[in-house]
C-alpha cells in the first residue's frame, strides 16, 4: 500500500486534477510499476466505485483530470 495519497492540483464545480506520487522501493515491493490506478466512490452511501485511469488498461499517467 502506498505511503502517500494523490495530491489535489486544482478543482472546479465539475472537474478535479490530481497527481499521484511516484511509487518506488518498498512501496512497490521492489517491483516495477506497470500501471497507476485511480478510483473514486460515488452514490448516496459511496456505494459505486468508478475507475478513472489504470486498472483494466495499463497506464503510467500520474496527473489526471
Amino acid at each position: 500500500m502506498p505511503t502517500s495519497s494523490p495530491i489535489l492540483i486544482s478543482q472546479s464545480e465539475s472537474t478535479i486534477t490530481v497527481e499521484m506520487p511516484v511509487l518506488s522501493g518498498s512501496d512497490t515491493g521492489s517491483s516495477p510499476i506497470l500501471s497507476y490506478n485511480l478510483k473514486y466512490y460515488i452514490g448516496s452511501n459511496n456505494s459505486t466505485l468508478v475507475e478513472v485511469v489504470g486498472g483494466t488498461q495499463n497506464s503510467l499517467l500520474r496527473v489526471v483530470s
